[in-house]
């Protein structure tokens, strides 16, 4: 389930006529380290508050409703996960790794 950033796909871009770009697939929620905290037992959540940018792209753009899936990645680990949105009654998002 877990994998370090070396091992994402690479897709190839070209730029202009005959220049190819590599770039890594990264289309990923960014989360810092000190974000990711324990919720009980074996479990891992990010909270993150209403006011937060990424919590109004989430909202207005991604449009994820309770129970969807988001890619997350977490920066400078080399991680992703795949997250659960939970939106909170104050309207922070939580984000549940299962």
């Amino acid at each position: 389930r877990m994998r370090l950033s070396a091992e994402l796909p690479v897709r190839r871009l070209r730029v202009g006529s005959t220049a190819l770009l590599h770039v890594r697939c990264l289309n990923r929620l960014l989360v810092d380290p000190w974000e990711v905290q324990e919720d009980g037992p074996g479990k891992i959540a990010i909270v993150l508050p209403a006011d937060d940018g990424r919590v109004k792209h989430v909202k207005k753009i991604l449009k994820s409703e309770n129970g969807k899936t988001l890619r997350i990645g977490v920066v400078d680990a080399g991680m992703e996960e795949d997250a659960v949105v939970q939106w909170q009654d104050d309207g922070a998002l939580k984000l549940e790794i299962p």
